[in-house]
Parts: C-alpha cells; sequence; structure tokens
C-alpha cells in the first residue's frame, strides 16, 4: 500500500516520523536497497517493510507486511501483504504519528 505526504506540511524528517514510529533503517545486504523496517513481536518476521521514495513536493510511503524471510537461495520473492486489514491499521497508526508532526503554521 502506498500513501503520500506533501513535504512542506510535516515537522520533521520522514525518516525520523518512521523512527518514532518503532521503524529501523535496514539497507539490504544482496540489493543494497535502504528500507525501514518494524516488526511487531519478537521474532524477525512478521515485519513491516516500509521503502521511501521523495518527489519534488511530497514523500511517499510504500509498505508491505513481510511474512516470512525468501526459502529459495538466490531468489528475492517472499510471502508479502500489500495490503489487508493489518496493513491498513498499520497505515493508520503512522498516518496518527504522521500527524502528530504537521507544522502548525501551514
Amino acid at each position: 500500500m502506498k500513501f503520500g505526504v506533501k513535504k512542506d506540511k510535516i515537522a520533521m524528517h520522514p525518516e525520523q516520523i518512521l523512527r518514532l514510529a518503532g521503524y529501523k533503517f535496514i539497507t539490504d545486504h544482496k540489493t543494497g536497497k535502504e528500507s525501514f523496517v518494524h516488526q511487531p513481536g519478537r521474532n524477525r518476521y512478521p515485519r513491516f517493510h516500509i521503502y521511501l521514495t521523495h518527489e519534488a513536493e511530497v514523500t511517499f510511503f510504500d509498505i508491505h507486511l513481510d511474512q516470512k524471510e525468501a526459502i529459495y537461495p538466490g531468489q528475492h520473492a517472499h510471502n508479502a501483504e500489500y495490503e489487508g486489514e493489518t496493513v491498513e491499521r498499520e497505515v493508520m497508526r503512522l498516518k496518527d504519528v504522521i500527524r502528530q508532526n504537521i507544522r502548525n503554521n501551514q
């Protein structure tokens, strides 16, 4: 699921907001792609996974739920949910954190 936030509306960097929401920065050791993950439980999976993309005026949060790690050597495919109730609840939680950091003068 993907949603966007206008950069001039938030009082801090999107990366800082994700940290406030319990996300950790990671770099994929195979691809070098940078992203953020949040593990709601004690185990490594399932975990929420977010890629940020920055455009001129908007930052996009592209989120999915990784259910488990890829099980075949050399494969990047994994069991993930890109929509559904669990992902929607997490998006609502993130939007609440974002709302708490809206600029007062905008």
